[in-house]
């Protein structure tokens, strides 16, 4: 008597791809190896939407290193971009009806072998903190610089006249309303005098003649020379201590002040009243940490009150140098961090600096001021790679080791190791819920306020390791993003210990992208999304996710929602890359309960659509992988021109059987069986669509038919 035909009904892979364990180990909720599809719908396979250009705005012309976005002073959501070259580079604004790009500087070219590291995140005070590095150690060029939303080139024409202590300010033979934009900053000659010093942010433009500054102007200026730009340095301010002076003279004393290990007795500095900026003086001489003298009697009095000074002939400049703390940078506990300055000396490159509460450029980098080194627990003292903050916690991140700063005020701050293995690039971290995520030589790891978790230790095991050790981390790039709880890692260059077999060729993979459900924890790999940088638009533009890609020559600003919502290809191949999507899907091994029993396999049905093309069927042979092309298919599902013409020979039929256009290329999933006869103990497939023209791709809940051998038979 015939055995009867059994089946067992798989619901898809909704645990994503596992390769650190054979494909016959694995849950059944899990798959060998998925390639270009999202596992973000119950019990579907979907293959994942297209790299899409966003529609309707200007694209940038050269390769890009990273993007940026904020709210101008106004509330509007701006976007800018660094891009270069060998010989260029640039930080370009979008403007803003976003048909065109404005030039508004950098500090220098941005090659791209290898890329410059960038770090880009908000400012404790608005606006964006933007920063750039040609490596993570000493001897780098570097950048650090305050957007505050300025998208206009910088601006100069006419003079500009400023009373101290007042935020208006005129200008003469000026055309500020087409010119200049909220979020730009001033600098101007002043009375004193001192050439192009910061006068202040522009809040507003009231006229061609008259603006608004944010805060009131430290300085006069009686119709001097100016210019208005976008991008400005970091320079500190000191407000250390309190002090005490009165109207009457020129004395200056301090509480807990460090006028000299500040440096106040260098340049040209004024002093104010913190709450107010009201002018106390012109610093003329310092006697000691605790008593200056001023210029002239004190213009107010102060009875052991809060100020500050600000240096008048500091370096605003774009690039990192002596005065500046590092460009990498962080917000968290109400202050701004800094980290890596690699212009100076190897401890500067693991120094972590923080600025008073409230004010992102009050920072104290005298001897014993408010920084601390972060130093590796190894016998090699690494330099830093990468800074995040979490809900409890701000995440630093070397190559090798990862540390958490914990506390809320420098009193309580406590710096603890928190995990063996660190960042390979900075450009890996992102922030998700109240967490940091990272990817290292071990694997992705994910600090959830509580602790480390590796999400490959499980999934992708000795092959992430084993893979890991091919990326060069000096010459080569790691970029992340995340959207709709999705974290993209781009690697730019490595050799895989796996890659997908359709047949009985392997493809040759050279990128990775590796894609984690945070949801879930599923992970998958996808092709072609060679992510450069993105943002998160902010709520008035729908909480939208703009990513960065290049191609051989120039770069694109591409649309996050087109990755989850829409089905189709391309619309062209990023660097090292091949337009797709190419979907692809191994099954793991099916034992069907019972691995020592020999069966014979029947059939696969599917549920599944495909449009284009159809799905390719290989079953995998044995221990070495390697499949055999089934020459039937899972034909497509969704009508093309050449298939109605074969099923409808004239348009009345076709009317007859579909009432609308939309009918006819609405896509369903359909069920589709293939048989096959395949003994063995053990089973499983592959499935790949058949070319790279096909425009959609989905595979439902599958089932495996069989029937159990007679015991004893081989």
């Amino acid at each position: 008597m015939a055995s009867r035909l059994e089946t067992e009904t798989i619901p898809g892979s909704p645990d994503g791809m596992n390769v650190a364990l054979p494909a016959n180990a694995i849950k059944d909720t899990e798959a060998q190896y998925i390639q270009d599809a999202l596992l973000d719908y119950p019990a579907l396979t979907r293959r994942r939407g297209p790299v899409r250009v966003v529609a309707g705005i200007a694209q940038p012309t050269l390769p890009v290193s990273g993007i940026a976005a904020t709210l101008d002073p106004q509330g509007t959501t701006r976007v800018g971009i660094l891009q270069g070259d060998a010989t260029n580079g640039t930080f370009k604004a979008y403007s803003n009806d976003q048909l065109s790009l404005a030039d508004i500087g950098w500090a220098f070219n941005l090659p791209t072998a290898p890329y410059y590291v960038t770090d880009i995140k908000p400012g404790l005070k608005g606006g964006a903190m933007i920063g750039a590095s040609s490596k993570y150690d000493t001897g780098a060029t570097q950048a650090l610089t305050w957007w505050a939303g300025g998208n206009k080139p910088n601006y100069n024409t006419g003079t500009v006249s400023i009373s101290r202590g007042f935020t208006t300010v005129t200008g003469s033979g000026t055309a500020w309303l087409s010119n200049i934009s909220p979020g730009m900053w001033l600098f101007a000659n002043t009375d004193d005098p001192y050439t192009s010093t910061l006068i202040g942010m522009v809040q507003r433009i009231d006229s061609d003649t008259q603006l608004q500054l944010s805060t009131p102007a430290p300085y006069n200026s009686t119709a001097k020379a100016y210019t208005i730009q976008s991008l400005r340095g970091i320079y500190p301010r000191v407000n250390k201590g309190r002090i005490t002076c009165d109207t009457t003279g020129t004395a200056v004393n301090g509480g807990n002040t460090k006028f000299k290990l500040q440096g106040l007795d260098t340049g040209s500095w004024n002093l104010y009243r913190a709450n107010d900026w009201k002018w106390i003086g012109k610093v003329a001489s310092v006697q000691s940490d605790s008593a200056l003298t001023l210029a002239a009697n004190a213009a107010i009095s102060m009875a052991d009150d809060a100020y500050i000074a600000l240096r008048a002939d500091g370096d605003w400049n774009y690039g990192v140098g002596a005065f500046e703390p590092g460009w990498i940078t962080s917000s968290y506990a109400g202050r701004q961090f800094y980290l890596n300055n690699g212009t100076k000396t190897h401890e500067d490159t693991y120094t972590l600096a923080w600025s008073d509460t409230d004010d992102p450029e009050a920072i104290d980098l005298s001897v014993d001021g408010d920084w601390t080194p972060i130093g590796s627990q190894s016998n090699v003292q690494e330099s830093a790679r990468g800074m995040m903050a979490a809900y409890n916690a701000l995440i630093i991140a070397k190559e090798n080791e990862t540390y958490g700063l914990f506390g809320s005020s420098p009193s309580q701050f406590e710096v603890h190791k928190i995990a063996d293995d660190g960042a390979l690039s900075g450009m890996s971290m992102q922030s998700y819920a109240g967490g940091v995520i990272w990817a290292g030589r071990e694997g992705i790891h994910f600090y959830d306020g509580v602790q480390v978790n590796n999400l490959m230790a499980n999934k992708f095991g000795q092959v992430w390791r084993d893979s890991m050790r091919t990326f060069d981390p000096i010459n080569h790039r790691m970029w992340s993003m995340l959207d709709r709880d999705h974290y993209v890692l781009f690697i730019e260059l490595l050799d895989p210990t796996i890659q997908p077999v359709k047949g009985a060729v392997a493809e040759v993979v050279t990128q990775w992208v590796v894609v984690i459900n945070m949801t879930t924890l599923a992970p998958v790999l996808w092709t072609n999304v060679g992510v450069r940088g993105a943002v998160v638009l902010p709520a008035s533009g729908g909480h939208k996710v703009w990513y960065v890609v290049n191609d051989a020559s120039h770069g694109y600003v591409c649309d996050g929602d087109a990755l989850f919502d829409t089905e189709a290809l391309d619309d062209f191949a990023t660097a090292g890359g091949v337009a797709g999507p190419d979907f692809f899907y191994e099954s793991k091994k099916f034992d069907a309960g019972d691995a020592l029993l020999k069966k014979k396999f029947k059939l696969l049905a599917m549920h599944y659509l495909a449009q284009g093309g159809a799905l390719k069927i290989d079953v995998v042979l044995g221990l070495n992988e390697f499949g055999q092309t089934i020459t039937s298919t899972f034909p497509a599902s969704v009508f093309t021109w050449d298939t109605l013409r074969a099923s409808f020979h004239t348009w009345n039929a076709l009317k007859a059987q579909f009432s609308s256009w939309n009918e006819i290329i609405q896509g369903v999933l359909l069920p589709k069986r293939v048989k096959f006869q395949k003994a063995s103990q053990l089973f499983s497939f592959r499935v790949y669509q058949e070319n790279l023209t096909m425009p959609r791709v989905k595979m439902g809940p599958y089932q495996i038919g069989f029937k159990r051998m007679r015991a004893g038979r081989v």
